[in-house]
């Protein structure tokens, strides 16, 4: 994802300035009956102090489980995805905290407490592993913080135009930039963003942590068709993310993949996206 490529919806605030990372799941009135692996799933369960809403459909493992945009609720991106491939495996969207039909959680937030609360969900839904983690934009970096948490879990990733990690950004892309433009891409990676979160701190973590040796890894991202102009902030940093996104599937030993859609790759290239979802899953 290039940050100034995508509109972002206003950020969440929270009132509580702590934040619980403690994932213990234990079933909701909202979803008391305990699914079968394989069922339909649709609810929310509760995961540490607060509800989680997951909706699962079809069968078939392993699981594909969706990370969507920053303050989009998941049907969004969990709608095609789902058509396209519940008829041949189980596919499993959820709204993060503070969006959609989930409840709130303290912000700023980083990649490791929204991996924490996706693992406790899963557990809570009994949602059965392995997973295949397919992520946009901001999902398509938590992807990659939750490979690195539950590697055991998991049987391939794939992320979409993910936000870059910070360093990187600001060592490449930042000198393409006008002084106003660095200005509101930090702003943006130090929670200014859709859903408070701090992309500083979870770039931070990805960097503390080994990418796993055995997980199936698949990077697709747009062309510089997703960009207004060459001219605009999102074309003149392209060539610099574009690097940034090859470098990053390499240490995954993975795939890397270019299709010529807009930001939104599931709604405009469905076909790219289950593809590279039958690649790393074998399916």
């Amino acid at each position: 994802m290039l940050s100034a490529c995508s509109s972002e919806a206003e950020p969440v605030r929270a009132d509580d300035p702590s934040e619980s990372v403690s994932a213990a799941p234990s079933d909701s009135p909202s979803a008391s009956a305990s699914p079968t692996a394989g069922e339909e799933i649709e609810g929310t369960f509760s995961v540490g102090d607060r509800d989680l809403y997951i909706s699962c459909t079809g069968t078939g493992s392993p699981t594909v489980v969706l990370e969507a945009v920053e303050g989009v609720p998941s049907n969004i991106m969990g709608a095609p995805i789902k058509e396209a491939l519940s008829q041949d495996i189980q596919v499993c969207a959820y709204d993060r905290a503070n969006v959609g039909s989930s409840g709130s959680a303290p912000v700023p937030r980083t990649g490791k407490q929204v991996a924490s609360d996706l693992h406790g969900l899963l557990e809570a839904a009994k949602v059965p592993a392995p997973y295949v983690l397919v992520g946009h934009s901001a999902g398509g970096l938590f992807v990659q913080s939750y490979a690195r948490a539950y590697p055991q879990e998991v049987a391939g990733v794939v992320a979409m135009n993910p936000v870059p990690p910070w360093k990187q950004w600001v060592k490449r892309a930042f000198p393409d930039m006008t002084k106003e433009e660095r200005e509101g891409e930090t702003g943006y990676f130090a929670g200014e963003n859709g859903e408070s979160f701090d992309y500083r701190a979870t770039s931070e973590e990805l960097d503390a942590d080994q990418v796993p040796d055995s997980v199936p890894f698949h990077m697709l991202i747009s062309t510089i068709a997703q960009c207004e102009s060459p001219k605009d902030i999102c074309g003149r940093t392209y060539p610099a993310y574009t690097a940034m996104m090859k470098q990053i599937s390499g240490q995954w030993s993975g795939q890397f993949t270019q299709t010529p859609s807009g930001h939104e790759i599931y709604l405009e290239d469905l076909e790219a996206v289950t593809a590279a979802i039958k690649n790393v899953s074998g399916t």
